[in-house]
Formats: C-alpha cells, sequence, structure tokens
C-alpha cells in the first residue's frame, strides 16, 4: 500500500504471532529504529470456512478517504463470494474450540 495516498487508513498496528494465514493480503514493515513485521489484512481459515482479520482504518475513513469505501466493498465481496454455498453443520466440539480461542 502507497503510504502517500494510504496514510490515512494504514494503522499503526499490525497482527503477529498468529499461525501462518490462509492468505497474507496487506502487511507491514517497520524497519526504522527495529524490525516488525505484521499484517494489516489477513483472510484465515475456521473449520470449515475462513474469517478477515483487518486493522486498516476503513470505518473511521469512509466519509473523509475515497479508498476506504472502494476497500469496504472490496473485502465484503470477497467475503460474499461463497454465499450460495450450502452451509456445513458445525463440529460437534465447536464450543470447546471457541473456549479453546477465547471466545465465550
Amino acid at each position: 500500500m502507497d503510504h502517500q495516498f494510504y496514510r490515512e487508513i494504514i494503522p499503526g498496528t499490525a497482527w503477529t504471532g498468529q499461525d501462518p494465514p490462509k492468505e497474507a493480503v496487506a502487511g507491514a514493515i517497520k524497519s526504522s529504529l527495529d524490525y516488525e513485521s505484521g499484517l494489516m489484512v489477513s483472510v484465515n481459515s475456521f473449520v470449515s470456512g475462513n474469517f478477515i482479520l483487518n486493522t486498516l482504518l476503513i470505518q473511521n475513513s469512509l466519509d473523509t478517504h475515497p479508498a476506504a469505501e472502494r476497500l469496504l466493498r472490496n473485502l465484503i465481496n470477497y467475503a460474499a463470494r461463497d454465499m450460495k454455498k450450502t452451509a456445513e453443520k458445525l463440529p460437534p466440539d465447536f464450543d470447546l474450540i471457541m473456549k479453546k480461542i477465547g471466545y465465550k
């Protein structure tokens, strides 16, 4: 992402320490005083589906930055691409899976 154009949308945070994602969409590297890297947007597998992790400041920028609306639209279209597929049943241990990842 070109910092000159996206600077109002690029956050100061990124996802780090997770299992490798299914797709790395947008990443960042800081190499000024030290070195850090992470993902601002990624697609991750979960049970039989996927979820999107995002740190971009899209919501805060919808009224002020033309790219924010486009990014939101693209994320929604991407997430909806499998809408016509039949929903699968949750695994029997779904509650345990959710507790394991910290969702209560």
